[in-house]
């Protein structure tokens, strides 16, 4: 199946940046959109997921010399929700996703569009690197951008390294095109957490591109990321398989099997260490029966998201998600 777009034609990029409570981080994250090299058409879509600071203000202050923007307001629904509302409403072939307090570095998007370009596959991602607060990354990590970076390299079967712990980064990382986008479904919208869906979703459509290059800078110590809560990203990856493979019953067993190993076990060492579970408990027998590949994997991954057990939050259950149009 093709996924690149050639409804709109052009190399025209759609930048969805997801926000909540980033307003001190704002204006570095768009003085960076705004050095953006190439000259590929671009949007800019800033969805506000409910920020109870001036973030708002902030993008229509700091975005006032850019073209092409529009800030969508929604009430708070996490992550997944944010991205989906930024999906529903891009227009380019090409999307670039960017959480609200990382900061593109300057050839990032030139240089995905190179990748996709080159290996034929619609979606690509490349590396990132972090910076200390209060600092410019472009003069602390200087040298990592130096010289001509790498080709890009195919990601034959994606999915399997998926099955095998391998993370392909957020949504910082990647380009993508629109119509893969929208034929993967976006983000799961029942995973708080937008990072793990989606690359799913993506992973079982087309290879990947992977670049060896820093994409982006992430900042080390920022109040309020997700990546700061342990329980919620665990439980939330849990999520994201168990409903993946709820969703695709034509994956192979094995590849079911393989995945049920990896979350009873991951959510086992969550339930010793952090609460105490021992040998009796339903989360040991758990790992037991996805070890020994024993009942239904998809039940098994369903399961193991209980052993999770705090402040988790969920997308809201009381309003209706927002809607991506067809492909």
């Amino acid at each position: 199946m093709v996924f690149h777009d050639s409804e709109t034609g052009g190399t025209g990029v759609s930048f969805v940046i997801t926000v909540y409570n980033k307003s001190a981080c704002l204006p570095a994250v768009i003085g960076a959109l705004q050095r953006q090299e190439g000259s590929f058409d671009r949007e800019f879509i800033f969805v506000d997921d409910g920020s109870t600071d001036d973030s708002a203000a902030v993008i229509e202050r700091e975005a006032a010399d850019l073209r092409n923007v529009s800030i969508v307001r929604q009430p708070n629904a996490g992550p997944s929700w944010a991205i989906n509302a930024g999906l529903a409403r891009a227009r380019f072939p090409y999307v670039k996703g960017l959480d609200g307090d990382d900061l593109l570095t300057p050839r990032a998007t030139s240089l995905l569009l190179d990748a996709v370009r080159t290996t034929g596959c619609p979606m690509a991602y490349g590396t990132c690197l972090p910076f200390p607060p209060g600092q410019d990354p472009l003069t602390v990590q200087h040298g990592a951008l130096e010289g001509a970076p790498p080709a890009a390299v195919r990601v034959e079967r994606p999915l399997e390294r998926l099955m095998d712990g391998y993370l392909f980064g957020n949504a910082s990382a990647w380009l993508a095109s629109r119509a893969l986008l929208l034929a993967a479904g976006g983000s799961d919208p029942k995973v708080f957490i937008q990072d793990v869906s989606i690359m799913l979703r993506m992973a079982a459509r087309t290879p990947f591109a992977t670049l060896d290059y820093p994409v982006f800078f992430w900042p080390r110590e920022a109040d309020g990321r997700l990546t700061g809560s342990e329980l919620q990203i665990l439980h939330d990856i849990n999520r994201a398989f168990a409903d993946f493979f709820a969703e695709h019953p034509e994956i192979p067993a094995v590849m079911r099997r393989r995945a049920a190993k990896r979350l009873t076990g991951r959510a086992w060492k969550w339930a010793r260490r952090r609460c105490g579970a021992g040998m009796a408990s339903a989360d040991f027998w758990r790992y037991i029966r996805g070890l020994l590949a024993i009942g239904d994997p998809v039940a098994l991954m369903e399961e193991s998201c209980r052993s999770f057990v705090g402040a988790i939050r969920t997308p809201p259950k009381n309003r209706a998600a927002p809607i991506l149009p067809a492909r």
